[in-house]
């Protein structure tokens, strides 16, 4: 892929920023849970989200090694 500036972003380009980007979320739904904790069904949701995040980073970092390796 080509970018206006002639930069070519490659799918480890890609892969690393979702990953960065998955994991923030997962902080962010964690930090959500807490400070919501009061409100135990939003809470819940927001535990829920974290994990379900979680699964997607873990997918992305393993892809990531994989790749590393070979």
């Amino acid at each position: 892929m080509n970018h206006k500036h002639n930069l070519r972003i490659m799918p480890r380009d890609r892969l690393m920023h979702a990953w960065e980007t998955s994991m923030g979320l997962v902080r962010d739904f964690e930090r959500y849970q807490q400070e919501i904790a009061e409100d135990k069904e939003a809470a819940a949701l927001f535990a829920k989200m974290a994990e379900d995040e979680c699964v997607h980073a873990s997918d992305l970092l393993a892809l990531l090694q994989k790749r590393e390796e070979a």
